[in-house]
């Protein structure tokens, strides 16, 4: 601890500035790490046992007031939009003059619609995550390299050219910058990637549910 303060006495402004930087970076990525992954959780266990008791529900009604008490989960808006056009469709009495085909592609695009609004809320501060963690290690090397620069000129003006012992805690203060931005980069760089994979298997589960629904909302009316 004591050699560590001494090394942080002989940090020059500039390395002082580019720390407190990623200091605040690190702070906020933290933030939206621990927000992100208890969100994201949730999501996935909602979802998993939304789906499940949707398939297994005994007819559309049943789905209908499962899908009504699920809120705002991704998958249940699907189902709930899909239901309310194509009941708009039937009001018309026009709705099986349409091919199933020119209903499948129907149903599809609102369904689409409604995953890219939900992709948007799942993805919220994952491009901030990601900023983070590509430019923390630069704003780190641009505290060495003035730490460098200082540290050298002193030496320059000192006169001291031969003396590295003169030099060398310069030098280590200056790296500690370096360091301390890989210290924000790395967590923020694999956070990203496994919520991005977190959000694709959320995705996988919605649209495999998506296309049982649809086939399910396919089925045409018996005939009178």
């Amino acid at each position: 601890m004591e050699l560590l303060f001494s090394i942080l006495t002989r940090i020059d402004p500039f390395s002082y500035f580019a720390l407190a930087v990623l200091l605040l970076m690190s702070i906020y990525s933290w933030a939206i790490i621990f927000q992100k992954a208890i969100y994201l959780r949730q999501i996935e266990k909602k979802t998993t046992n939304y789906t499940e008791k949707s398939i297994n529900g005994a007819n559309l009604a049943e789905v209908v007031k499962i899908s009504e008490a699920a809120g705002e989960l991704p998958a249940a808006k699907i189902f709930l939009s899909c239901v309310k056009e194509l009941s708009g469709l039937r009001k018309l009495g026009n709705s099986y003059r349409w091919s199933m085909g020119e209903l499948d592609i129907f149903l599809n695009r609102v369904s689409e619609g409604v995953l890219a609004d939900s992709a948007k809320v799942l993805e919220k501060k994952m491009s901030t995550l990601a900023s983070i963690g590509s430019t923390a290690p630069f704003v780190g090397l641009f505290g060495t390299v003035t730490g460098v620069v200082s540290t050298l000129y002193e030496m320059g003006i000192s006169g001291e050219q031969d003396q590295f012992n003169q030099v060398a805690p310069g030098l280590s203060a200056a790296l500690i910058a370096t360091a301390f931005g890989l210290f924000v980069a790395i967590p923020a760089v694999v956070s990203f990637n496994y919520f991005r994979a977190k959000i694709r298997s959320i995705h996988l589960k919605i649209e495999a549910f998506k296309l049982h629904i649809l086939n399910k909302l396919l089925v045409p009316p018996p005939a009178s």
